[in-house]
Formats: C-alpha cells, structure tokens, sequence
C-alpha cells in the first residue's frame, strides 16, 4: 500500500504521482516475474525458434488421437516452437526429441517425438507450487501370468516381465525436474495391484508419454524434485519399470513395458 499525505492544493498532481508511481513498481514487478518465468524457461532450451511462439489451451484438443502422426503435420497445428530441448535417451535404442511452446508467464507445453512420430505431450507448470498428490490409476498391457507387486502365498512379487533389477545401495537421483508419487494401482485385464511402500512413480514434462516406476526403495521423498535430487535410498536391490504410453490392440491406448535406455538407468543410480 501506498500513502501519501495531500494537501488540498496539490492533491491531483500529488496523486496522480503516486498512481504513476504503484504503476510503474508494478509493471517492473511483473516484468521480472516475466523475465524469470522465461529464464528459467530458456535454462534446459537447446536452441530458440520463435521468441514469440505461444499456444492457448484450446488448441491443445487438436492433438488428441494424433499419436503416431509426423512432426510436420504437428507442426502445422501448432505452429513453430519456442525452443528446441536436448535430445534424450529414454527408452532404449530411441532418441526422444522434444520441443516447447509457451503458454502462459508460468506453464508451457512440450511436444515429443520419436523417429520423427509425435509420441505425446505434457504440460510443465512453475516448480515452485506445491504438489498435490492423488492417487493414480495406471491400466498397463498385460505381458506375463505373473506381474511384479502381486502376492503369492503371502509372498510379494518383486520382480517380473518388464523389471530390471540392480544390485545398489545408495541414493536413487531424479534423472530429469519432476515429481515422485507414492500413491498408484496398477490395472490389468484381470487384476489391481496396489503400489506398496518401497515403490513410486517418477513422471516429468520433459519426459512425455512416460513413467517410471522404481521399487526396492527404504527412503523416498514424495512431491517436485530437481534433476539430480534424490528419489528415495535402496536397501541393497533396486527394481526398475519404464511404461510408454501407447496404442495397443483394437485402437485402445495402454501403459506398456519398455526397455529403459542405459544412460537413463545411469542417471538414477550415478
């Protein structure tokens, strides 16, 4: 707030110096928010396309269904990008490409590709809001009578199609900025499995149409990490899941098991 003591005679020109003045403070406020907002947009860009690209959310309807579909006819829904990201190693023997749009002082879309094929599309919101955990539901492609984080006799499965295991003890790193979550069922054709205590789902917007869900952990810290921060600590075993969001059979789009790429298994446990 600001207050001025007037005087009769010189009040208009008074006032109208301190409306001028909030005015200004304001937008230099803003200005830097702006400016931090695309800064630390710009930190992970590889290289700027167009300064001014922006998108509303209404355009965002345009990509539904369009998985599989070349970046060129992409291209011509969306516009040119913002900026281009590093390309990535995420599932193995695929580079992921991906490109980015703003779409408001604090939120922009990225675009992945691979092989040239839009793969999907996520959101990535200012890191600074808390987040707010709620329970996933992920329905994954059946790939064995037996699935990881199922009891037999008692017993759980700890390991099965589609797992990696390891033998570490440490700390588990977030590869990329994310989130870890906690709370996850996993849905088959004919059963639930419900997440257990030594598990979590790590996603990111700069890893669209993927999931990563890592068991095997004593320690984990919930909510927004940064690259390199620590996912939870092992007990000696770590077991590793990546799921890619992906069209199955009868046009019916699933959660499948993926090969994770050597060097995002590097980034986990380096």
């Amino acid at each position: 707030m600001l207050l001025v003591k007037l005087s009769k005679l010189n009040s208009g020109l008074l006032i109208g110096t301190g409306i001028a003045a909030t005015l200004m403070v304001s937008l230099t406020l803003l200005h830097n928010q702006e400016s931090i907002a695309r800064k630390n947009s710009d930190n992970i860009c590889q290289q700027i396309i167009k300064q001014d690209a922006e998108l509303q959310q209404e355009t965002l309807k345009q990509l539904q269904g369009k998985e599989g579909s070349p970046r060129s006819s992409i291209r011509e829904i969306l516009g040119e990008p913002y900026c281009v990201l590093p390309k990535a190693s995420i599932r193995s023997g695929v580079i992921t490409e991906a490109e980015a749009y703003q779409m408001s002082e604090y939120s922009r879309l990225i675009v992945a590709y691979e092989n040239n094929q839009y793969i999907g599309y996520a959101i990535e919101g200012d890191s600074s809001k808390q987040h707010q955990p709620q329970r996933k539901q992920i329905e994954v492609k059946k790939v064995g009578d037996i699935e990881s984080g199922e009891v037999i006799a008692g017993q759980r499965v700890i390991g099965g199609l589609g797992d990696i295991s390891l033998k570490f003890n440490g700390s588990v790193k977030a590869p990329v900025t994310g989130v870890v979550d906690s709370e996850f069922v996993l849905v088959t054709e004919d059963n639930l499995i419900d997440s257990t205590r030594d598990c979590i789902i790590f996603s990111s917007a700069q890893m669209p149409a993927y999931l990563l869900k890592i068991c095997g952990l004593t320690g984990r810290n919930l909510g927004a990490v940064d690259r390199g921060s620590p996912i939870g600590e092992t007990g000696g075993k770590l077991h590793i899941s990546l799921l890619s969001f992906r069209q199955v059979d009868n046009q019916t789009k699933k959660w499948i098991y993926v090969s994770p790429s050597k060097t995002l298994i590097e980034k986990l446990v380096s």
